[in-house]
């Protein structure tokens, strides 16, 4: 059976998207506007109560349980920061034992195809014979860089 989409479908896709965007470009200025009142009267009763209640309850009462929390927090995050530069250093030690033989096979592979590249280029061939000699050029490529192994 085969579905074919009909103009009434996409009438309707489009009066559904054109409804949807009407509906947020006239919704988004009172939302918006609502959000932003919230936040300002949320920010002005909160400078208005935090010296209130410094002044009332005393400035250890929930400082010192802040600055408490502060630092169990940031100890933890300095012990998993430790952890993570000694494991990164662990892989720095392990890329620096098998960077070299992949560079210079990297390095010859990839000579050699250019070489090759440029040689068919050269003279004048086209087609598949440019993708086959540059695969063997970097198949001769890779044999020297693990030649020199």
């Amino acid at each position: 059976m085969v579905s074919c989409v009909t103009a009434q479908v996409w009438t309707k896709r489009l009066a559904c998207f054109a409804l949807v965007g009407f509906a947020f470009i006239v919704l988004a200025g009172p939302v918006l506007s609502l959000l932003v009142t919230a936040a300002v009267f949320g920010l002005i009763g909160f400078l208005v109560w935090l010296p209130l209640h410094t002044v009332f309850v005393g400035p250890k009462s929930a400082w010192c349980k802040t600055f408490r929390g502060g630092s169990r927090v940031t100890r933890k995050f300095k012990d998993m920061c430790v952890a993570t530069e000694n494991g990164c250093r662990g892989i720095g030690t392990k890329v620096a034992e098998w960077w070299p033989p992949v560079r210079g096979f990297v390095r010859e592979s990839s000579s050699g195809a250019a070489v090759a590249l440029g040689v068919v280029l050269l003279a004048g061939v086209d087609g598949p014979g440019v993708l086959i000699a540059s695969l063997i050029g970097g198949l001769a490529g890779a044999v020297v860089g693990v030649a020199e192994r």
